[in-house]
């Protein structure tokens, strides 16, 4: 039987997700062991287990996108796990955060990104401030670090690294999605967007209220966050930018929040049993 991973406290590891074609795989961040959902079950079952400890997961490609604390990118097949591509990028790696073209993955100590192709060629290797958050773009990646107030961008073919300063110190932000043309921060009581084109204005919406959410993601339909399986919010875009909350009848920590590019889910892990939770939109 495999172990669940853990931290050096007793408490259980953050599940990290990604989703393709109406499946969801999750992992245990440092374990090896990935699991996928089956049609009609919120449970996730155990599916295949990879070399190494993993630290990230994204999808691209058509691929379940495996980064590896050690640096190693798998690009599996979702039907049978089969390894599409394999390559190490970095010595050490912490999260990835995928585009239309491939991956960036953050380096540890979360001064180093780097973007792989969907060919598993290295096509991008920057360094920067110390990352707090991230989110790949169409063209780039936006990200915010832990030591100002500025969302920058970097795009795929320019070193140059736009800065923008949203006036919110990092222990007072959460999450960020590029969505509809601009990108949206989690901060208190509400969330920033921020234009990609365009003037530089910020606004600041009054709901959801409380802390930043760490997770904030950008579906079909608009804008979904919430840290909590009993606390998620969904900013629709085709009802005059109203947030409403997304019930799901459980209550427990959402670790991720994953979509396919049709449906979403909630992942977590409350009774100790992987769950992914579809959200009705």
């Amino acid at each position: 039987m495999t172990q669940r991973a853990s931290h050096e406290d007793g408490t259980e590891a953050r599940l990290v997700a990604a989703a393709i074609g109406d499946t969801v795989f999750a992992a245990a961040v440092s374990s090896r062991a990935i699991h996928r959902s089956v049609q009609g079950q919120d449970q996730l079952k155990p599916w295949v287990e990879v070399r190494t400890p993993i630290a990230a997961m994204a999808a691209a490609g058509g691929m379940v996108i495996v980064v590896s604390e050690d640096g190693y990118v798998s690009g599996l097949e979702p039907s049978d796990a089969a390894e599409v591509v394999g390559v190490t990028v970095a010595a050490d790696a912490a999260e990835a955060s995928a585009d239309r073209r491939g991956v960036w993955a953050l380096s540890a100590n979360r001064q180093s990104l780097v973007h792989l192709n969907l060919d598993g060629h290295v096509d991008r290797r920057l360094t920067v401030d110390e990352v707090d958050r991230l989110a790949a773009a169409e063209h780039g990646v936006w990200y915010t670090t832990r030591n100002d107030s500025y969302l920058r961008f970097v795009g795929m073919d320019s070193d140059a690294v736009e800065r923008i300063d949203i006036g919110v110190p990092a222990e007072r932000r959460g999450g960020l999605a590029p969505c509809r043309l601009g990108v949206w921060v989690s901060v208190e009581n509400g969330l920033l967007l921020v234009p990609e084109r365009g003037r530089r204005d910020v606004r600041q919406m009054a709901d959801p209220p409380g802390a930043p959410v760490r997770n904030l993601l950008c579906v079909r339909t608009g804008l979904v966050g919430g840290d909590q399986l009993d606390g998620l919010f969904m900013l629709n875009f085709g009802l005059d930018d109203s947030v409403r909350r997304l019930p799901t009848g459980r209550s427990g920590q959402v670790d991720a929040l994953v979509t396919d590019g049709q449906a979403t889910w909630a992942v977590g892990r409350p009774e100790g049993i992987p769950i992914a939770i579809r959200l009705g939109q």
